[in-house]
């Protein structure tokens, strides 16, 4: 396929304006068939998405970074591990049920393709494709990420305050201040997190990757793309029901809305309406929890590397050292501190701070008021799906979104 540029060049080892127009290219001329010789993007250049080949979809856009991580109303959701089904008896990679009898089908089709010279032989990737990664569990993902958060909380923000935060209380403190400021670029919940581009697309079970490619290096996409045997993966995407990646054009994911996929949905006794309550779980249910545990470990964690804290002061003129030991906590003492009530009205903030959701004063007392009044009656995993419910409105206005989006530029163009 011709490429708009003649040359891509993005990689993590440049300076940051040279990788920002680098990767401009790379976004508005990869699949730009108006063959312009401009090696110079616009900074206002946009993707003229008429000119995206039909199963290529741009999953870092919007909602769309979203896709197989939420349900119709936006909640987060992961793959119930009965419903994962092996590639293929010869690997360990796993999908979907329904996606893997699509990519089998696609697999066996290639081949024959192949056999009877079709296809061209030479491809590494796209003569026999064959997966190189596909599901990952989402709690894997999760845990690395809030230990890294973690881990840049101590090196940066307790390390200059070890002198203030001399206990449990005074660490919850000083996380939620640390939440407040850094919330929206790293988030803590786990529904943040699903949400973000820190959360691989993987964790769908919808996603099977086909090389073992840098995602980084943008030449090697294009390389890719390049292959003689790129139009027919293209048209094989689309005749079984999946998507191409176009950060990664190796990594095909199921298309839910593809009739052929919704036939397979059905040939295992499946529809599409009912999808995500058969074949996924809410995360939601585990949020309340989840928030005292990242609390509970972080300060553990500090007491184990920082059990004692020296504290100098000045007492008639003389200085003196006070060495003052970090007590531990159990978990008994720590549903003390963070009863129920307490971390609900902290998740409320963190999910609002996460989104970066313009949501007024008194909408937010009533929401956290309305919690606390239903933790009287339900359980947290009713509560925090009530909370999600709430939010969801301001959500999709929040930045970033598809809404915000259009509205901006209806205002430009508005002038």
């Amino acid at each position: 396929m011709q490429t708009k540029y003649s040359s891509f060049n993005a990689n993590n080892g440049l300076n940051s304006k040279s990788l920002f127009n680098e990767r401009l290219k790379y976004q508005i001329g990869l699949f730009d068939l108006s063959f312009v010789d401009e090696e110079q993007p616009s900074a206002t250049a946009t993707v003229d998405v008429t000119k995206i080949p039909k199963p290529m979809k741009k999953f870092f856009v919007g909602e769309f970074q979203f896709y197989g991580k939420v349900d119709y109303n936006l909640n987060p959701i992961t793959p119930k591990r009965e419903k994962l089904k092996s590639i293929s008896k010869k690997n360990n990679y796993f999908v979907l049920d329904f996606v893997q009898k699509q990519y089998n089908l696609m697999a066996e089709n290639f081949n024959k393709c192949l056999t009877v010279g079709n296809i061209s032989k030479d491809d590494p990737y796209l003569s026999i494709i064959k997966p190189f990664k596909a599901y990952s569990l989402f709690d894997s993902e999760y845990e690395k990420y809030i230990n890294n958060n973690i881990a840049s909380f101590h090196s940066t923000f307790v390390k200059k305050r070890l002198n203030q935060i001399l206990n449990f209380e005074n660490y919850v403190d000083a996380l939620v201040e640390y939440n407040n400021i850094n919330a929206q670029k790293n988030p803590m919940t786990k529904t943040g997190f699903i949400k973000s581009n820190y959360c691989p697309i993987n964790v769908t079970g919808l996603v099977i990757e086909i090389a073992d490619l840098q995602y980084s290096v943008d030449s090697v996409k294009v390389d890719f793309t390049q292959s003689p045997n790129f139009e027919f993966f293209m048209k094989s995407c689309i005749k079984y029901g999946f998507f191409i990646d176009y950060q990664a054009p190796w990594r095909i994911i199921a298309d839910l809305d593809s009739p052929v996929m919704i036939d397979a949905m059905e040939s295992l006794g499946y529809s599409r309406a009912t999808i995500f309550q058969t074949h996924y779980d809410s995360i939601l249910n585990s949020e309340i929890q989840n928030i005292k545990n990242i609390f509970f470990k972080g300060y553990s964690s500090l007491v184990s590397q920082r059990p004692i804290q020296q504290i100098a002061y000045t007492c008639k003129n003389n200085t003196k050292v006070e060495n003052i030991t970090r007590p531990q906590i159990n978990r008994t003492e720590l549903n003390q501190v963070l009863n129920d009530s307490e971390t609900i009205k902290m998740y409320v903030k963190m999910r609002l701070n996460e989104q970066n959701s313009k949501i007024p004063a008194h909408s937010l007392n009533e929401i956290t008021n309305n919690s606390n009044r239903l933790l009287l009656k339900f359980d947290t995993n009713s509560v925090v799906n009530y909370i999600e419910t709430e939010i969801s409105p301001f959500e999709r206005l929040g930045s970033g979104t598809l809404n915000s989006i259009v509205i901006g530029r209806t205002k430009r163009n508005r002038g």
